[in-house]
């Protein structure tokens, strides 16, 4: 079993370039061709491993987890728009409005229409509202030094990278929600200065110092002792995992802190050459094991993963990617730069992808949540349905914002 898999992600890493080249040819994201690879596959061939993550919560965790660490690195390092409140104006809309609205309509949607507890409501809001930066790839901004950086690529870029670490504190309040005898104020101003306040700055800190040393190790001292030979790719993914588990063991948050040491680094001398060298190198290992993780996906879906589906249920996944993200994106943009038509484009591309399950899985592991089987099949409807809906409009829609 142990060489079949082994052979299988083989496999998958020597054809992602040739699914890459077909996929433009089709005019579909590749994410929907490894899908149903992965559906075919494991359909066709017996001596596969179970892949539901329910019975696999850790290990599903621990590779969702990776990914998104890799993602943010990789996002972060494509960011052409050095940091400043008016650059990030778009992004920064779209995280302290969208997101919120995204999560309060998906809440009340969890607790009204499906009845689920407060802790099951906010754990589903909180699992579903931020846009991923894995899937969501197609529609972020190009290499870097690629000149003309799309303002809407950059702002879902931006969105995904910050989105993805400032919801762990509601995460956090779902969990601490589901506890018994959780509601005192003694645990709420623990929850207010220890997982929110205090992670956040630790994530922010952390991230920001571990980026000035990449930039003076890797950029500053190669290039004044003419050293250029230490300048590997290697170096990003390094930093990503360094800084993650560095952060993660201060208590704070890992993925804020990636995304923040990646812009740093992003920053120092915005044109240099090792820019390019440190995101090809990333880049290469994210579209490895996203391929992987959506082979793994379509494996979930024959072995099971949609068995507890209803009407309600994919209902709600339909509102959630037709109607809710792109009406909080669309109110979020009001007043903004972009134009009509490029704040429809971004409010539409808020695409769910491999994050929803590392921060369900967390969840999960920390504590039982009632009626937690829905909050799985949703999610698993929400990605299912981003993919397509996503997958099929991106290379069309994307390819709309060039002619503007």
């Amino acid at each position: 079993m142990y060489l079949i898999s082994l052979l299988i992600v083989g496999l998958v890493a020597l054809c992602i370039s040739w699914i890459r080249h077909l996929s433009s040819h089709l005019k579909i994201s590749y994410s929907i061709i490894f899908v149903l690879l992965g559906v075919f596959l494991f359909s066709a061939v017996e001596r596969l491993p179970f892949t539901l993550p329910q019975y696999n919560q850790s290990i599903t965790m621990h590779l969702t987890e990776l990914m998104v660490i890799v993602a943010l690195m990789s996002a972060g390092l494509r960011i052409n728009t050095p940091f400043s409140i008016k650059n990030w104006n778009i992004p920064l809309r779209l995280i302290s409005i969208a997101l919120p609205l995204t999560m309060l309509i998906t809440f009340i949607i969890g607790n009204i229409w499906l009845s689920l507890s407060t802790a099951t409501s906010l754990l589903l809001a909180a699992v579903l509202a931020p846009t991923d930066p894995v899937l969501a790839a197609d529609v972020q901004v190009g290499p870097p030094n690629k000149k003309n950086e799309n303002s809407v690529k950059f702002g879902l870029t931006a969105e995904a990278g910050l989105s993805d670490a400032l919801i762990f504190p509601v995460i956090w309040f779902s969990i601490f929600l589901a506890e018994p005898a959780a509601l005192n104020s003694n645990n709420l101003l623990e929850w207010f200065t220890d997982e929110l306040i205090y992670r956040l700055v630790i994530g922010c800190i952390t991230g920001y110092l571990i980026g000035k040393c990449i930039n003076y190790f890797f950029f500053y001292l190669p290039q004044k002792y003419n050293l250029s030979n230490i300048q590997e790719g290697l170096v990003a993914l390094s930093a990503a995992i360094a800084v993650y588990c560095l952060t993660e063991l201060l208590h704070g948050y890992g993925f804020i802190a990636v995304f923040i040491c990646a812009v740093t680094i992003r920053n120092y001398e915005i044109h240099h050459a090792y820019h390019s060298v440190l995101h090809s190198f990333i880049n290469q290992i994210e579209h490895i094991l996203m391929s992987v993780l959506l082979l793994l996906f379509g494996g979930n879906l024959v072995d099971g993963a949609l068995e507890k589906t209803n009407l309600n249920l994919i209902l709600i996944a339909l509102a959630f990617v037709l109607i809710i993200r792109p009406l909080c994106g669309m109110v979020s943009l009001v007043g903004s730069s972009l134009s009509l038509k490029n704040r429809l484009i971004a409010s539409f591309f808020g695409i769910r992808g491999v994050g929803p399950f590392f921060y369900l899985f967390f969840a999960l592991e920390h504590i039982e949540f009632a009626q937690q089987d829905q909050v799985l099949t949703v999610t698993y409807l929400v990605v299912l349905l981003s993919i397509l809906f996503h997958g099929f409009s991106s290379p069309r829609l994307m390819k709309a914002l060039k002619k503007e």
